[in-house]
């Protein structure tokens, strides 16, 4: 064989063997080389080539429900249908327990040596845009460790920053990502009751937070021998946190199904656009300049005689329970959700029958006001509520947001109580979805006048994707 044949083999084998120890999903490089490679921003290539995120159906999310941040972090972790996590209290009290300790769920808190956010991430650069895109100027709430939080960051824009992180630390791979917790759920010595919720905390320490050189060892015997003899920072007041919480909280629990409420887009790595969650019911396109808008009547032949209630739409919850009749609120957030993903196989049977089996039909009347925060959810788009004003919904259509609202009286609402969509603004008038409508039609262009008239302005949510 000649010096040049010689050469291009020896050349093939070196690029075979770099592939082979390199090009290997996060999961199945020690802790130490993903340490290292995210300290360098370098993420992991996506072997099927996808255009989305994989999830459970609504992945976790949605509206976030509690009393304080402890338990809607709670209730976010138990609705992402993850088996072994969401339908296990002590392995959720062993997250919720270590962010207590790290950052008493304050999402915007950061240290001196910069690390940032509910665990404390010290490679934080990823998220950033994630925040970003969600809340402008975000970084006008960054606070210190021993300083309150500023006066102006609202309760909304601490949970839009909460289901943020949280999408963060279970949709996207990174150094410190939720799934090097997950893959070992099974390892601990004590997995149930009180023992169980301490030994999940040591082991969210020892795989995700690796917060080392402390002085406190780590209590569970299968975690310990994991972590080796190093010692952790505060291991101690983490565990006693979780027991805690453990004991508030261990009557809320998932599935273990894939069967979560809802959550946010994401990207894999640096300032990417977001990418879209994988869709079951037909695949999303991109967004496009909505030209050739999908509008749905809620009479229609094809489900207007479907239940709309708690039996789903195959239920019987009377007949004064069916979409047609009352069923404005699921139909009018299909035509948000069917342009905003591009996707016409999101329809009206499938909204109303999440909905509906969510509590969300209101009998003799129409829908809750939760319907909007928790559909957004389920289809992966974010929904923040917004001031009633003309000049805000103009604000949030410009930026491409769909207006979800509910009003009472004349067109393009009706004397009993009536949702619409605005989907867009044009020569300062509105383009409204009227799901009701069956003299114009499912949209007519209204001035903003006419529709502030009627419209409930403590009920408008704008959508995005």
């Amino acid at each position: 064989m000649d010096k040049l044949k010689k050469k291009a083999l020896w050349g093939l084998v070196f690029v075979l063997g770099f592939l082979v120890i390199f090009a290997q999903p996060a999961a199945a490089l020690s802790d130490w080389l993903i340490d290292k490679y995210s300290n360098y921003q370098v993420y992991f290539y996506n072997a099927e080539q996808k255009n989305c995120i994989e999830r459970g159906e609504g992945g976790g999310g949605g509206p976030l429900i509690g009393a304080d941040r402890a338990e809607k972090i709670w209730r976010y972790i138990a609705g992402l249908g993850i088996d072994g996590l969401s339908n296990k209290p002590e392995a959720i009290a062993g997250i919720v327990g270590n962010m207590q300790a790290e950052s008493s769920f304050r999402p915007f808190v950061r240290n001196s040596g910069g690390c940032f956010g509910l665990i404390q991430w010290c490679s934080p650069d990823p998220l950033f845009p994630y925040l970003e895109a969600e809340i402008p100027n975000y970084t006008q709430y960054f606070h210190g460790s021993s300083t309150p939080e500023p006066p102006n960051l609202t309760e909304d824009i601490i949970d839009t920053a909460i289901r943020v992180e949280l999408n963060y630390l279970f949709n996207v791979p990174h150094g410190n990502s939720a799934d090097l917790y997950i893959s070992r759920l099974s390892l601990p010595t004590n997995k149930d009751g009180v023992a169980g919720a301490r030994a999940y905390a040591d082991l969210f320490l020892v795989t995700v937070e690796r917060a080392v050189n402390g002085s406190d060892d780590i209590e569970d015997p299968a975690v310990r021998n994991l972590a080796g003899n190093k010692k952790y920072q505060n291991a101690s007041g983490r565990r006693n946190a979780a027991e805690q919480l453990y004991n508030q909280f261990k009557d809320i629990t998932g599935s273990g199904s894939g069967e979560g409420s809802g959550g946010e887009s994401g990207t894999v790595g640096g300032n990417e656009a977001p990418l879209p969650y994988c869709d079951e019911e037909g695949e999303d396109e991109e967004p496009g300049d909505y030209s050739d808008l999908i509008f749905y009547l809620q009479c229609d032949a094809r489900w207007g005689n479907l239940n709309y209630g708690p039996g789903g739409i195959h239920g019987n919850d009377g007949a004064d329970s069916t979409i047609c009749k009352t069923g404005c609120g699921p139909t009018s957030f299909a035509v948000i959700a069917a342009n905003l993903k591009r996707n016409s196989s999101i329809t009206p049977d499938k909204t109303a029958d999440l909905a509906g089996k969510a509590g969300m039909h209101v009998p003799g009347s129409g829908s809750s006001w939760g319907i909007t925060s928790y559909l957004a959810g389920k289809y992966g788009l974010t929904a923040v509520k917004i001031g009633g004003s003309i000049a805000a919904i103009n604000e949030y259509l410009s930026r491409g947001y769909m207006i979800h609202t509910s009003g009472r009286g004349a067109p393009p609402f009706s004397t009993g109580g009536h949702y619409i969509a605005i989907v867009k603004a044009e020569d300062g008038k509105w383009l409204v979805a009227d799901s009701g409508s069956r003299i114009n039609g499912p949209s007519k262009r209204y001035d903003p006048a006419t529709v502030m008239a009627g419209m409930n302005a403590n009920n408008v949510w704008a959508v995005k994707r």
